[in-house]
């Protein structure tokens, strides 16, 4: 699907306003879809901000037990993150 296509399912299937299509709860579900149908992908996790999905991204990878190298020259938050959540 094309930039198009998307605008299409965006303004069609969920007859939300382009404008408030980011900002109401209940545009949720069709932006995950709309995502998921212009990626490809098999599911979409929204996140408040890019150190939650950071968060997220390694919680859903590192397991107990498990080693991580992180370089000391990553974003801040996330290394804090690791040196205390995941230590």
């Amino acid at each position: 699907m094309d930039v198009a296509g998307a605008g299409a399912v965006r303004a069609g299937v969920t007859g939300v306003p382009a404008g408030a299509w980011f900002w109401a709860v209940p545009v949720v579900p069709p932006l995950t879809g709309a995502d998921e149908l212009v990626a490809g992908a098999a599911g979409t996790v929204l996140t408040p901000s890019g150190l939650a999905a950071v968060t997220v991204a390694l919680l859903a990878c590192v397991k107990a037990g498990d080693h991580l190298l992180v370089t000391d020259a990553v974003y801040r938050p996330t290394r804090t993150f690791c040196d205390t959540i995941l230590k």
